[in-house]
């Protein structure tokens, strides 16, 4: 059909009639002269930029990048390279950065059963994001304190999830905050089923986290290893490193030289900033630690634990990973000096005690996308 009239003709000729307007088409991007321009970037990396303009040019196109001034070298014709420009300028701009907080953790099982890692409370009209962990309960927060609140460890109502406020008296199963009725936050466990509950609270004052980790390092239950700080870009990989490289002599053809091996504890995250202003956090804890119970030739085996995970957080809320444990074992003898080392009888003199900790590494992650 061409406007008002109706062509009638064999599919045969319509198709023939395609192919020259297809071939004729062809001809004249051949024919058209190529042109050249460079077009420098200030945000994303040129090469970044090859697999997606690799369909905006014709045959005859080409595109080079220039690392030294970071720059697209573009050949082809004008039509081609307009289309080129205008997605290049699209695409090069700046990308939001995301600060990212970690408290590192060193806490006992009963401390991290006992607190269950449910910062479970909704300011105003915020919802928390809950990722696992069957049993986490919430509080709703009203106005904040005038004053700073009293933190103590008393026993918390896991039915309600409301804390027991100034209370004294009662287990070791939630902080309070200021009482049930102002801006609080409460940490009940009704035995979980694992060390720790992975959930996610809008936690937009830091205070509130620092005082459940203060009461539990009052208590010598818990102890604050590291705080880190790192700023990176959107969709840009971060990574904090805490730990220890230690020698190992290698023997090889009549010839020693020393290798370093690394046992140290590693969190890798990569934020992506969601359109809603959320941010979704992949999270990769490793731990690696020397075993020198187990050695060959003298050099210690490396025990590997590690643990992935991809979730979402509201800018400013926390989230926490936990499950990485360290397992310490110690032997301790007790003898009278002279009489436990006589033999037979000596083993009445002494006494040899065997004492285990284990102790969870909590990481709490914070994000905070920068303006």
């Amino acid at each position: 059909m061409e406007g008002n009239l109706v062509r009638i003709a064999r599919k045969s000729t319509l198709q023939s009639e395609a192919k020259q307007q297809e071939d004729l088409k062809k001809a004249t991007l051949l024919a058209a002269d190529l042109q050249t321009r460079i077009k420098r970037l200030n945000y994303a990396k040129a090469s970044t930029m090859i697999p997606t303009l690799a369909d905006q040019k014709s045959v005859r196109g080409t595109v080079v990048v220039d690392e030294r001034s970071n720059a697209l070298v573009l050949t082809d014709i004008g039509t081609s390279i307009d289309r080129m420009l205008q997605l290049v300028e699209a695409l090069d701009i700046p990308q939001p950065q995301v600060e990212i907080e970690a408290r590192i953790v060193s806490a006992t099982r009963d401390f991290a059963r006992a607190i269950g890692v449910q910062f479970g409370f909704v300011q105003g009209n915020l919802e928390r994001v809950t990722v696992g962990g069957p049993n986490t309960f919430g509080t709703i927060g009203g106005t904040r304190p005038s004053a700073t609140p009293t933190t103590t460890f008393a026993a918390g109502n896991p039915a309600t999830g409301r804390g027991a406020g100034s209370t004294q008296a009662g287990s070791t199963a939630g902080v309070s905050t200021g009482g049930a009725g102002n801006f609080n936050v409460n940490l009940p466990s009704t035995n979980p089923i694992s060390g720790i509950g992975l959930s996610v609270g809008n936690i937009f004052d830091t205070f509130l986290l620092d005082a459940a980790i203060t009461a539990g390092e009052s208590k010598g239950l818990a102890k604050l290893i590291s705080q880190p700080k790192v700023a990176t870009q959107n969709n840009q990989q971060a990574t904090v490193t805490q730990g220890l490289r230690f020698p190992v002599q290698i023997i090889a053809n009549q010839t020693v030289t020393v290798q370093f091996q690394n046992a140290a504890l590693t969190l890798t995250v990569t934020p992506q900033i969601t359109q809603e202003g959320n941010i979704v956090l992949d999270l990769k804890v490793e731990n690696n630690t020397p075993d020198f119970s187990r050695q060959v030739n003298g050099v210690p085996s490396i025990r590997t634990s590690e643990s992935t995970t991809r979730v979402l957080v509201s800018d400013g809320g926390t989230t926490v990973i936990g499950g990485i444990l360290i397992d310490s074992e110690s032997n301790t003898e007790d003898k009278v000096p002279g009489l436990g080392n006589l033999p037979i009888i000596g083993n009445v003199f002494k006494r040899t005690s065997v004492s285990r900790s284990v102790q969870e590494v909590i990481f709490f992650i914070t994000p905070r996308i920068m303006k």
